[in-house]
């Protein structure tokens, strides 16, 4: 009985090793902090019309965060960490939920790609921490499924295929804080 037991076990442990060498993680981390922002859109176009007129620093910095770009790399992290100050709520990530994000976020490879296009929002971020420290933001547009992977040294281009943006939404949404 354990000859046949490791015999049917042997075959499964190897496949699982093979799909763990298939998705290679894109960041190290020990602590994964969640902030999400509910806004509208409506909202949005007016800060856009009235950072054109007032030129608010805190309101282009929200901007620059929430419709672009910034940061651009590893060393242009230092306001990111104040995304509650712009209106983001904040929740850790629990350990138990790493193993299910480590499986999102890695380098595999895909099937198929698929792409989209809208009005590009960051309503979800994560920081990816290491003792204290960022090693990886997540920037994350679940309308448009489209995302700035920050920190990572492998190639995030194919993020969110095959299904995964939609259950990293899933994942998401009960942590989010209202």
């Amino acid at each position: 009985m354990k000859k046949l037991s490791l015999l049917f076990l042997t075959p499964l442990i190897f496949i699982n090793c093979k799909n763990q060498e298939d998705c290679i993680p894109y960041f190290d981390f020990d602590e994964v902090e969640y902030f999400y922002i509910d806004i509208s859109s409506e909202e949005i176009q007016n800060l856009i019309y009235k950072q054109r007129t007032e030129k608010d620093p805190n309101e282009i910095m929200f901007l620059n965060i929430f419709t672009g770009f910034y940061p651009m790399g590893q060393k242009d992290t230092l306001n990111i960490g104040k995304l509650e100050n712009f209106g983001y709520s904040k929740t850790q990530i629990p350990e138990g939920e790493f193993l299910k994000i480590n499986q999102l976020f890695c380098e595999r490879k895909h099937e198929f790609s698929e792409s989209a296009a809208c009005g590009y929002y960051n309503r979800d971020i994560l920081i990816f921490k290491k003792n204290g420290n960022n090693v990886g933001i997540a920037k994350l547009c679940f309308e448009c499924e489209l995302n700035q992977i920050i920190g990572s040294k492998r190639n995030t281009q194919d993020f969110g295929q095959s299904g995964d943006f939609k259950v990293l939404k899933e994942l998401l949404i009960k942590y989010r804080k209202k």
